[in-house]
């Protein structure tokens, strides 16, 4: 909540600044983060210089002490090389000095005392007087007279067993010495000198110092880094002073830094051009969002608005609807309460059943419409869960029992018999659930199993129905969706069922689902919550679903029906619906025709094939083959002279429908509801010649299949079920 204010703060504070200002605002940090950059980058840089002199000046020294130690070695070399060689003349000695200088030779001085001989070597004419030297290692600058700066003098004392001690005395210039070893190492940026006694004993000047000579740079003498070294040299103390010269920094400088800083100047600039250019586009990609979201809300409230009076039209519907259809199903019940033969009561008892069924529908889609709409409330009381169940049970068992089925009904010892919830909504859920299941199972059983499983209550419905494929589950609970929508199904349905079901299971708290594999039948659950009444109420009481009695006032008859005229027309009617096959059959024979049934497609080929029929009514949707593929194969086998006229008689009635049933190479089309002028008209179009007179009409021979006797009994488990005696 915290993070969502803050963004909204955010963005009204962005709102409100101008661009131009976000986008000086965004120069201003880069060029202030690029200077810093710069600067870090520029230290970072000096720190390496520096480190990079510190090591340089230590080269330096090191070369200088080298290049001393190694003149001490020479000269404890030459004397020793003299005591061997007591009788070595001066170009001896030139020639072993030449030997171990090698080729980057020095000019050097040697004396060589003792008290039988005196040897002197001065090819250079260094000195112009030789020194006093004691008994003792010691070592001293002198004056040289073609050397500027001073001679290095290194004076050992050789003692002798023979007693004749000896002193050898070695000058060197010490510029050369110096340069010697420094001449290896680079000559820039680095000054060096050597003291001794505070006096300067060597100098040696970069030469960058020479570039910057007389410039602004020489006033800074003494540069910007030092180094320090001191050292015992025999008797000697030497001190070295290592200086950078103040261009050192400026050679050793790199592009780095300024690279730092141009790249992060460019990244600035290309930044600010880019916010802006977002910004811009932000703005139009707001000001579209704004327009797409008004229009959004605009069509928003005209779907509530259009739902709204969706509903009202669906209620004034049902409203109108229910109106005659409550003196349709009430005068048809008062007319079942006369005395009427067996004909007249069959006709009553479609009346009744069609206009349950209609019924039916109406209730579910106004059911739907509620739920769309949000109006759709439970009632939640305390009811007798036993009382509820038994009374769906047996309006769903008798179905049952008149397609052969057996009827199991079980339930857990621990379930109670009150439940809080809306008993009007749980029984819908159950008879939907139970209804299917007998609709869909031609042969087996059905059965509904109760169960109490951790504070809920479960219902399961299963039968051995036909099963279904898993693609279709996981979208068997949406709305006008079947099991089989083609034009061959075997059952009717609005495929709203089992939608309102979900809908009514998760609004009272509970889930719904189905387990169901093809060829092995179906399993629905669904679970509802249970209170602590419930939980802690008196265990259930059920009874075995009432069994079927074939006198019940509402028998179901099957017909079939067979003509045998003997004078005028008879007509084939492929229908599968027994109500459509009973108005069909009654509308033709009150027009003088008799009737030949035929179940499917199927059916209606075979009796062409055996009989010519001067026209055939063709039912569009039926199971196993419909009219469609029927049509086809009949009109395949005829030929131009002998075409039969087909009409097709279905409930689909939108002009695609015709249009389907012309492709098919039917010649007609007649919609239901069926009406006599429409058939009437039909016929007179198709077979002027044939109707026969009214006086004509066909015997009709209707035979009622007799109800299956059941039986019901209870077992001793709590498991109720009935099964075909």
């Amino acid at each position: 909540m915290y993070r969502q204010d803050w963004a909204r703060i955010q963005n009204q504070i962005l709102k409100r600044l101008p661009r131009n200002y976000l986008v000086s605002a965004i120069l201003a940090l880069g060029i202030c983060s690029s200077v810093v950059l710069w600067l870090g980058a520029v230290y970072s840089e000096t720190n390496l210089v520096k480190t990079q002199f510190r090591a340089a000046a230590s080269n330096r020294v090191l070369a200088v002490e080298r290049e001393m130690d190694s003149a001490l070695r020479m000269a404890r070399a030459t004397g020793a090389f003299l005591s061997k060689s007591s009788d070595a003349t001066a170009g001896q000695l030139a020639e072993f000095i030449d030997s171990m200088q090698g080729s980057n030779a020095i000019p050097m001085a040697i004396a060589y005392r003792s008290h039988s001989r005196a040897l002197m070597l001065d090819p250079e004419n260094l000195i112009a007087r030789w020194p006093e030297t004691g008994s003792v290692d010691a070592a001293g600058f002198v004056s040289c007279r073609t050397a500027a700066g001073g001679c290095l003098l290194l004076h050992l004392y050789l003692a002798r067993r023979d007693g004749d001690d000896a002193g050898l005395t070695l000058i060197l210039p010490m510029a050369q010495l110096a340069e010697r070893g420094l001449s290896y190492l680079s000559p820039f940026g680095v000054d060096l000198r050597l003291s001794s006694e505070g006096e300067i004993r060597f100098e040696h000047l970069s030469r960058m110092r020479k570039l910057y000579r007389g410039s602004f740079w020489e006033t800074l003498r003494g540069g910007v880094a030092s180094h320090q070294a001191e050292w015992r040299f025999l008797n000697l103390t030497l001190h070295i002073d290592c200086t950078a010269v103040p261009g050192y920094l400026i050679a050793a400088s790199t592009w780095q830094p300024w690279g730092v800083l141009a790249s992060g100047l460019f990244a600035t600039l290309l930044l600010a051009l880019l916010f802006g250019s977002l910004l811009s586009h932000a703005e139009g990609v707001e000001k579209m969002v704004s327009s797409r979201t008004a229009e959004l809300e605009l069509a928003r409230d005209e779907a509530i608005q259009a739902s709204i009076l969706k509903s009202r039209f669906l209620a004034n519907v049902s409203h109108e609807v229910r109106t005659p259809l409550n003196g349709v199903l009430g005068m048809t019940q008062f007319l079942l309460d006369t005395s009427l033969n067996r004909e007249q009561r069959d006709c009553a008892i479609t009346i009744k059943e069609s206009g349950e069924i209609l019924l039916h529908l109406m209730n579910d889609l106004l059911d739907l419409s509620r739920i769309e709409a949000g109006q759709l409330s439970l009632n939640v009381i305390h009811f007798d869960l036993g009382h509820m169940i038994q009374t769906v049970v047996d309006n769903v068992a008798e179905s049952a029992f008149r397609k052969g089925l057996q009827f199991e009904l079980s339930y857990s010892p621990n379930v109670g018999g009150q439940l809080y919830a809306d008993p009007v909504r749980l029984g819908q859920v159950l008879m939907n659930l139970l209804g299917n299941a007998a609709k869909f199972t031609s042969e087996g059983s059905v059965s509904l199993h109760l169960a109490c499983l951790d504070s809920k209550l479960r219902f399961e419905v299963s039968d051995t129905g036909p099963g279904m494929e898993a693609s279709l589950i996981h979208r068997l609970f949406e709305r006008f969706v079947q099991g089989d929508s083609s034009s061959v199904r075997r059952f009717g349905g609005a495929g709203l069922g089992l939608a309102i079901s979900r809908e009514l299971v998760q609004l009272m708290g509970g889930r719904i689902w189905v387990e169901s594999a093809l060829g092995s039948g179906s399993k629905f659950s669904f679970e509802i919550p249970l209170d602590e009444v419930s939980l802690h109420s008196p265990p259930i009481e059920l009874s075995a679903p009432r069994r079927y009695r074939p006198d019940s006032a509402l028998p179901a008859p099957q017909l079939a029906v067979v003509s045998s005229p003997s004078s005028g027309t008879v007509i084939l009617v492929a229908e599968d619906n027994l109500v459509n096959q009973k108005v069909t059959v009654g509308m033709l024979r009150k027009l003088g025709f008799g009737v030949d049934l035929a179940a499917d497609g199927r059916e209606a080929v075979e009796a062409h094939l055996s009989r010519q029929y001067p026209l055939i009514l063709m039912d569009c949707q039926m199971p196993g083959m419909d009219g469609y593929e029927a049509t086809r194969i009949i009109r395949s086998i005829e030929t131009a002279s002998s075409r039969t006229p087909i009409i097709a008689l279905t409930a689909n009635a939108m002009i695609e429908d015709v249009q389907r049933c012309l492709d098919a190479d039917m010649d007609d089309h007649l919609s239901k509801p069926l009406s006599l002028n429409a058939l009437r008209s039909a016929l007179d179009r198709w077979c002027p010649k044939m109707k026969s007179p009214e006086n004509e009409i066909a015997e009709q021979t209707v035979k009622l299949a007799p109800p299956l006797p059941q039986d019901v009994a209870l077992s001793s488990s709590s498991e109720l079920c009935s099964e075909p005696s």
